[in-house]
C-alpha cells in the first residue's frame, strides 16, 4: 500500500506539472481521486 500511495503521488505531481496552468482539471482531477 506505501508503495501504491507512493506511485499515485509521483503521478499526481506529474498531472500537476502537465496541467500546472489548467488549475480547474487539478480541482477535478483530485475531487474524483480524493
Amino acid at each position: 500500500m506505501h508503495s501504491l500511495n507512493g506511485n499515485y503521488k509521483v503521478g499526481k505531481e506529474a498531472v500537476a506539472q502537465l496541467f500546472r496552468k489548467e488549475r480547474c482539471y487539478i480541482t477535478t482531477f483530485e475531487a474524483i481521486f480524493q
